[in-house]
């Protein structure tokens, strides 16, 4: 799955699910399964659902990427790590963190002082994060060197998100356009993908 097709699915479409069927588990996991299976063989196809959905609404205060952006800060069980030390703690709390500011964006980038310090502390977080999973490395590499490597990887994705993230921001101060804060929504949800594909591997490592 793309990374915004991921978004799609992960904040529209699955936690709508499990609104809705409530306590009726086998009805939630049976459209889960459905819309899971339509991804898989047809990749995109959250993403365009969604986007069909957000095009016919009758008020939309954001662009779809800017929406997806706005919603992915939800607590989701795919994402969590069991608090079985310390570190993993802090790895869940600096992730979560950063995942809300990064959604808080489509509503503070109007407001420059507002956004710029939002950025501020965005950094810091990523910077916080990355101290946690440098910490979380040195630990597996007494352990496993598979499950360094894989770690290790996925730290190398996220710094490079967090860099292209970082050029958006700067062709948007260049010419603050509607295309140029679409990229900025673009990029932060992939920024908060990667922050969740960290937590992913670090469920499964």
């Amino acid at each position: 799955m793309t990374n915004e097709t991921s978004a799609a699915l992960l904040y529209g479409i699955l936690p709508s699910i499990r609104e809705i069927c409530g306590k009726d588990q086998q009805a939630e996991k049976a459209l889960i399964q459905t819309f899971l299976k339509a991804e898989k063989h047809a990749p995109g196809f959250s993403d365009d659902f969604m986007r069909s959905f957000h095009k016919q609404a009758e008020t939309v205060p954001y662009p779809y990427e800017a929406t997806i952006l706005a919603t992915s800060s939800q607590h989701l069980r795919e994402f969590q790590l069991s608090n079985d030390s310390e570190l993993a703690s802090l790895i869940q709390s600096r992730a979560d963190n950063l995942k809300k500011i990064l959604s808080s964006i489509p509503r503070v980038i109007p407001d420059r002082p507002i956004f710029l310090q939002t950025i501020k502390d965005i950094a810091s977080n990523i910077r916080m994060l990355l101290d946690a999973l440098n910490q979380r490395i040195e630990i597996n590499r007494q352990k496993s060197r598979a499950s360094t490597d894989r770690l290790d990887m996925q730290k190398r994705e996220f710094v490079r998100f967090s860099k292209r993230f970082s050029e958006a921001l700067k062709e948007y101060f260049q010419d603050r356009c509607d295309e140029r804060k679409r990229g900025v929504f673009r990029e932060a949800n992939r920024l908060l993908h990667q922050t969740n594909q960290v937590l992913n591997t670090l469920r499964h490592n």
